[in-house]
């Protein structure tokens, strides 16, 4: 959103203002289905980007829309207005990786006299 504030018309005083928005997702071929409701509030006066993380179920292709809850802002004394920016598919895998191995130390520098961090070897046995 561009702007999310509510200018007081008797003193011209800026405030937080709030909007209230609903997304919905849909399959080809079924039905719209409210997924995640929301309210952002607060004030700002540069542009506010918030990120949501929507499950899609079943088989694709899915369709994705945002519908504004709140009333329409006038423009003049209230800032709401509410844009769908870009959209990512983030896909979770569990995956493996083999022949690899990680290793994590913690250290305290000032153990080792004069800030000097030490050398780290390892012996690693296993499997070639």
């Amino acid at each position: 959103m561009p702007q999310l504030i509510f200018t007081d018309a008797d003193n011209g005083n800026v405030k937080a203002n709030a909007v209230d928005i609903a997304i919905d997702r849909r399959s080809e071929d079924g039905t719209w289905r409210e997924v995640r409701t929301d309210t952002i509030s607060g004030k700002c006066t540069s542009p506010y980007v918030r990120a949501y993380r929507i499950l899609l179920e079943g088989t694709g292709p899915w369709y994705l829309r945002v519908r504004l809850l709140s009333n329409d802002a006038n423009g003049t004394i209230s800032n709401n207005q509410t844009y769908w920016s870009s959209f990512t598919v983030i896909e979770d895998y569990r995956l493996t990786f083999p022949d690899s191995a990680v290793m994590g130390l913690t250290l305290d520098a000032s153990e080792f006299g004069g800030g000097a961090i030490p050398t780290v070897s390892v012996d690693w046995a296993g499997t070639v």
